[in-house]
């Protein structure tokens, strides 16, 4: 069935795009004219042998049909020409370029006049005529000229009408309608059809009644592509939706409940829903949405549909949601905890009070396991993990109440420096999983699902519980000894992780594995595992300074193979496509994405040339903000029913090569390349640039490209290549310097103390004493200490200042000491 590819359809024909359809740009040069023999009827006559010309005005054709053969009174725009096969609609392009000879054609109604007759036929109270109008306006509403007519007659309001009042197959057919409509252009629909539309969702629960429902929600979820959005026609978006669901309750329960269902596309269904209102809910409807499938346990029943080993479709979806939640992670984290804000301080308070300390004792974070004292709100702490973290604190300080209030029990017996610094033991905790799972960056590159990601709250508390066990056998622990517990922790997580998520299939019970795996370890085996990584991994790649390193060097790796992709993609490249009926043998399809990557152009032409078409010859276009995924060859239906003996006689066809772009698992655009590279180049470029998971060897690269970027800026962590504001310096008679120019001529002064510059520059000041670091350094630098490094600064000022400048040995004995204090080797 084709697809439409434009929301906003353009007074061109909407073009169609699959392997069994094509549409070419007219090009005189490329077509020869052509008489074809063919068969016309009209009602019981027919004519066989009609001359049809190919380059003839249709007009002309159906006028001398009319009078000279079938004794019709003939009037402009009465009439049209459909293949009696498939009742496609005839048109001059496709007369020229893919009718061909003894194709049975029939004279009917133009699609205006079919429409209004159609129109009237809804108007009709025998409900079997009802029907049979509905199930045919499934079809026709594809056709711009009949949609054109059907719209401006008021048909949309009918069938809003017939919806909201129709049950069994009726409901089913103008759903259907519906769905066509909203496949094509934006239209727009009352207050009280959006309202059904969610009721149906809720009450029905027949696929044929609730998948286009759901299709058409989606839809409307998706932000207008209309650059005007303030006329009512343009009634999309989540906030549109929105307010729909919220008059009923029990909306996001159903989608949930069914979930735990038994019925795979009623699941698949509620899956898509689920994932279109997360990636599109608005921010100030974002918090009561995630909250509400939070309060549904949203994660543990994603995780529990993974015990019954979904179908390829559902995995997809489900490695979506995943996405969804590493990105909600990342927005959390990097919200700064303030205690104006009035959310924030009732968590800061909460967990003071949770903790239940006797009445006489004031507030004191550092009881808590901050650094910072009662004067103030522990902020500083806190903007390493941004409110995710709180969030985890909270969770497990109400989750876990026994263990958060004996904890603290047991601790005050001991010397406060002893003392395991809980809220400090959070934090670590929240960025190990952080970093594990990409929350940090924000970048999900994973392609295949991970349980425990989904159960993070649960895996954060299991973690945490380790870190106490770890900091109760250290002895000799202490509040400095941090760092040291969370490598360990790093280690052992890293290692737990990989084993469980091999070992079990999915569910509840990777839990139980994961939680077995991480706290039944000895002490012993931890160290001696961590001491095997740190053989062949530099110790200071776990430090604080250089993980926030590699994380924007992560995020510009990611977006360096994100544009070198979408590079190969706005270059373009040609395609086969199979061999029909008045179709060249060797038909190519050239593809060009757009440069504003919001289309995706495409022209079909007789053979492949050498040479690259641009972008003013390829006519036709998909509408990206269409496309919600990447289908590959054995869940296309497209390319399913292609034959490879329709190919060009030199193409290897190889399925694992194919995939297509579709909306809503319809198949939009298909792609036979001819090379694995080729395949992953286009599948990864789509994917990134529709925010999806890609290939491992994408993933690979990102990796590998990080490595590079960070161990380069390591190589450079001196500053001794930072640029400089260079500036002329021109010495005038009197002996005073002139700035100008770009070249710099300088003197110094050799009093200058080099040991005091070197620490002007890892501080990040310029002779001016303001900060030349980057707004993201700036952040972090908050997050370090005092310095980019992590390092008291203060500290080695104190020594560079007591060092002697002409003394060789001693200047040499400090940076020793600079290089070992800020934990970067020599």
């Amino acid at each position: 069935m084709p697809s439409t590819l434009s929301r906003t359809v353009s007074s061109a024909t909407t073009p169609t795009l699959s392997t069994t359809s094509t549409h070419h740009r007219p090009n005189a040069s490329r077509t020869r004219t052509r008489t074809l023999t063919v068969s016309i009827s009209y009602k019981t006559q027919k004519v066989d042998n009609y001359p049809l010309v190919t380059n003839a005005k249709l007009n002309d054709v159906v006028r001398d049909l009319c009078v000279n053969h079938f004794g019709v009174r003939f009037r402009e725009g009465d009439f049209c020409l459909r293949v009696v096969e498939t009742e496609e609609l005839l048109t001059e392009e496709k007369l020229r370029r893919r009718l061909t000879d003894h194709t049975p054609l029939h004279l009917c109604q133009s699609p205006p006049l079919l429409a209004r007759h159609l129109l009237n036929s809804l108007s009709s109270y025998d409900a079997n005529t009802l029907k049979r109008t509905l199930f045919l306006l499934q079809k026709y509403l594809k056709e711009e000229e009949f949609t054109d007519e059907f719209l401006s007659r008021g048909g949309l309001a009918s069938l809003q009408d017939l919806i909201i009042t129709g049950q069994g197959n009726m409901l089913a057919y103008g759903l259907g309608c519906v769905h066509a409509l909203v496949e094509g252009r934006e239209v727009e629909f009352n207050d009280a059809f959006i309202s059904t539309l969610v009721s149906i969702i809720v009450k029905q629960n027949l696929v044929n009644i609730c998948r286009p429902a759901t299709a058409i929600i989606i839809h409307l979820v998706l932000p207008t592509s209309s650059p005007s959005t303030s006329t009512p026609q343009n009634r999309y978006g989540f906030d549109i939706v929105n307010r729909a669901i919220s008059s009923q309750t029990s909306f996001l329960p159903t989608l949930v409940h069914r979930l735990s269902g038994t019925d795979y596309l009623l699941q698949l269904n509620s899956m898509h829903l689920i994932n279109s209102l997360f990636r599109h809910v608005t921010d100030h409807a974002r918090r009561e949405f995630i909250d509400m499938l939070d309060a549904l346990d949203i994660r543990g029943v994603v995780v529990r549909l993974l015990q019954s080993s979904p179908a390829e479709e559902l995995k997809t979806q489900i490695v979506e949601f995943q996405r969804l939640m590493v990105l909600e992670g990342h927005q959390r984290r990097r919200i700064v905890v303030n205690p104006i804000n009035i959310e924030h301080r009732r968590l800061l308070s909460n967990l003071w009070e949770l903790a239940k300390f006797p009445d006489d004792v004031a507030l004191d974070w550092t009881l808590l396991g901050f650094t910072e004292t009662a004067s103030t709100y522990p902020v500083r702490d806190l903007s390493r993990a941004g409110f995710l973290g709180l969030q985890l604190m909270h969770g497990y300080a109400v989750r876990h109440n026994d263990a958060y209030t004996t904890l603290f029990r047991t601790q005050a017996a001991k010397p406060p420096a002893a003392r395991c610094p809980f809220a400090r033991a959070c934090i670590e905790v929240c960025n190990i999983l952080c970093d594990y799972w990409g929350i940090s960056t924000g970048y999900s590159t994973a392609s295949s699902y991970s349980p425990l990601l989904l159960l993070y709250p649960q895996v954060f508390a299991i973690t945490l519980r380790l870190f106490f066990n770890l900091w109760d056998e250290l002895q000799g622990a202490d509040g400095e000894d941090v760092a040291r517990v969370a490598s360990l922790i790093r280690s052992q997580f890293k290692h737990c992780v990989g084993v469980v998520e091999k070992s079990t299939a999915g569910g509840l019970e990777v839990l139980d594995a994961f939680e077995k795996e991480m706290i039944e370890v000895p002490l012993e085996v931890i160290r001696e595992r961590q001491l095997k990584e740190l053989e062949s991994e530099d110790d200071g790649m776990n430090k604080l300074p250089i993980r926030n390193l590699r994380e924007r060097h992560y995020r510009l790796a990611y977006a360096t193979i994100r544009d070198q992709l979408l590079e190969t993609l706005m270059k373009g490249a040609w395609f086969p496509i199979p061999r029909e009926k008045g179709r060249s043998k060797n038909t190519m399809r050239f593809y060009r994405l757009g440069s504003n990557h919001k289309s995706l152009h495409y022209g079909d032409f007789p053979r492949m040339e050498d040479r690259r078409p641009g972008v003013e010859e390829l006519a036709e276009k998909v509408d990206l903000s269409l496309i919600t995924s990447l289908l590959p060859y054995h869940r296309s239906s497209t390319l399913q029913s292609l034959k490879p003996s329709k190919l060009p006689s030199t193409f290897a066809f190889v399925p694992s090569h194919c995939f297509s772009l579709s909306s809503l698992d319809t198949p939009i655009a298909d792609f036979i390349c001819s090379t694995k590279e080729a395949w992953r180049e286009w599948t990864d470029g789509f994917s990134m640039l529709l925010d999806k998971g890609v290939s491992q060897e994408t993933a690979a690269m990102v990796q590998t490209l990080t490595d590079v970027r960070v161990k380069v800026a390591l190589l450079d962590i001196t500053g001794e290549n930072i640029d400089l504001n260079t500036t002329n310096v021109a010495m005038n008679v009197d002996g005073t310097a002139t700035l100008s120019g770009n070249d710099l001529a300088f003197y110094y002064d050799t009093g200058t103390n080099p040991i005091l510059s070197l620490i002007e520059i890892g501080n990040g000041t310029g002779s001016d004493g303001r900060s030349e670091l980057t707004s993201f350094e700036e952040e972090r630098y908050s997050e370090a200490g005092t310095s980019v490094f992590g390092t008291d600064l203060d500290e080695i000022n104190e020594v560079g200042e007591s060092v002697d400048d002409d003394d060789d040995d001693d200047v040499d004995g400090f940076f020793d000491y600079v290089e070992e204090v800020v934990g970067i080797g020599s």
